[in-house]
């Protein structure tokens, strides 16, 4: 899932394109995953972990997952004259990632616009599945 590729060592499997074939039972499979605009995050089914390369016996139909993720950048805009900072700091976060954003105190404080913060807590909690702008606005 994502904006990647996996294939074997023989080239007959090729995702995205051909993504299943038949092998006897008993065979070994090397898969190697390779990003392209995304990140190589795991796999799941047949295949488990992180390593790019994964190496498995096939006794039965063995369903394997690669999951690429996207970056994205995260743009933290001041209205008026203020400090803010995020957590994890930062401006490009993979996809999916919760990112906190924080205003220091400050009797000129407004509050929050864009993606999805609002109102005038200090902070805002945003998940970053896009390229995403948040304002911290003061006086």
């Amino acid at each position: 899932s994502g904006d990647g590729q996996v294939s074997d060592e023989n080239r007959i499997i090729r995702c995205p394109g051909t993504c299943t074939t038949s092998v006897n039972s008993g065979s070994t499979v090397a898969l190697t995953a390779k990003g392209a605009k995304g990140v190589f995050t795991g796999w799941s089914g047949a295949c488990q972990g992180s390593n790019p390369t994964c190496l498995f016996t096939v006794n039965s139909a063995a369903p394997v997952t690669a999951t690429f993720k996207s970056n994205f950048k995260l743009v933290l805009k001041l209205n008026g004259i203020g400090t803010v900072s995020s957590n994890p700091s930062g401006s490009s976060f993979l996809q999916g990632t919760s990112v906190t954003v924080t205003a220091a105190a400050s009797p000129t404080w407004k509050g929050w616009t864009g993606a999805g913060c609002s109102g005038t807590s200090l902070s805002c909690t945003v998940t970053v599945n896009a390229d995403t702008i948040v304002t911290a606005n003061f006086r």
